[in-house]
């Protein structure tokens, strides 16, 4: 039997304010939405207001989702809630993993299975904006629910975190500026960041998430794709409201991955949610033989 090779994993990453409109119509059933999707291998979706594992079928590829099990008593729809769809073809590579907060999915691709050196831990994740009344009664607040997951995947495999992190990290940069051994007293086993990739961005802003992103991202040796790769040298804007623009959405990874990725993109803005879709590509080794067969999108 012949093989060949599927050399790149697509994947897309959404914060759609609610899998359904309001007279109930499923958005990921809409043509548009549809024709978007079906050219992905992974999509990564937040805010899907699911009340209850979600039961979203779409022709071609297999769901994992995390509801929120929070919701105030007077609240007439669900809030929060997460979702990964896998391309069918991908799906034996792939486990769920677990996570401290529902707001953050994690899903393992093998690495023996795509071809990898390490095994690579992508996760869909929403965290709450820094005045949400939610946060009130959580024990963990997102930053540390975020970190905890992060130091547990980092010391598995390399990481991807898609999603709508709540954070405006302005011109704040996610490595150390001129970082080497000579310039100050440091301990003999520290090790210089030499990714020195430095990013773009229009939204000027930061907030306290930002900060804590940008800090993140250097102790944990990860770094964003938003504004330094092909198709997104600007930095654009991924989130368009009444009275302003700004910049929440990101796709963080690996530093040790940032060669592994060919371009980030943020896609064109719909009326379906305030939040633009962003994508990115992944190497990826992943053995095809003759009789295995793509599946095609159809409906939800």
């Amino acid at each position: 039997m012949s093989e060949s090779s599927i050399t790149s994993l697509k994947i897309l990453s959404w914060n759609i304010e609610g899998l359904n409109t309001n007279n109930g119509e499923c958005k990921m059933n809409m043509p548009g939405v549809l024709k978007t999707v079906n050219k992905f291998d992974v999509i990564c979706i937040q805010e899907t207001f699911e009340t209850e594992q979600s039961n979203l079928h779409v022709n071609g590829f297999t769901c994992f989702s995390s509801h929120r099990s929070y919701r105030h008593k007077r609240a007439k729809r669900g809030s929060g809630g997460v979702i990964m769809l896998v391309r069918n073809q991908f799906v034996k590579g792939v486990s769920k993993q677990k996570s401290v907060s529902d707001d953050i999915l994690w899903l393992k691709f093998k690495k023996d299975f795509f071809g990898l050196e390490s095994d690579l831990y992508i996760s869909s994740c929403y965290m709450l904006p820094e005045n949400s009344s939610i946060l009130t009664w959580r024990d963990l607040g997102v930053c540390d629910a975020l970190e905890i997951d992060i130091t547990k995947y980092s010391s598995l495999g390399n990481i991807l975190i898609c999603g709508d992190l709540n954070a405006r990290t302005g011109l704040l940069q996610d490595f150390v500026e001129n970082d080497d051994r000579d310039h100050i007293p440091l301990p003999h086993a520290y090790t210089p960041d030499y990714f020195n990739q430095y990013r773009c961005n229009l939204d000027k802003t930061v907030n306290n998430y930002g900060e804590w992103l940008m800090s993140t991202c250097i102790s944990a040796n990860l770094c964003t794709l938003n504004g330094r790769s092909c198709g997104d040298v600007l930095g654009n804007y991924t989130c368009y409201r009444k009275n302003s623009v700004s910049t929440l959405d990101y796709i963080i990874a690996s530093k040790v991955l940032f060669d592994h990725f060919s371009y980030f993109k943020v896609l064109p803005f719909t009326l379906l949610s305030d939040h633009c879709p962003i994508s990115t590509t992944s190497r990826i080794n992943y053995k095809v033989q003759n009789k295995d067969k793509v599946e095609t999108l159809k409906s939800c």
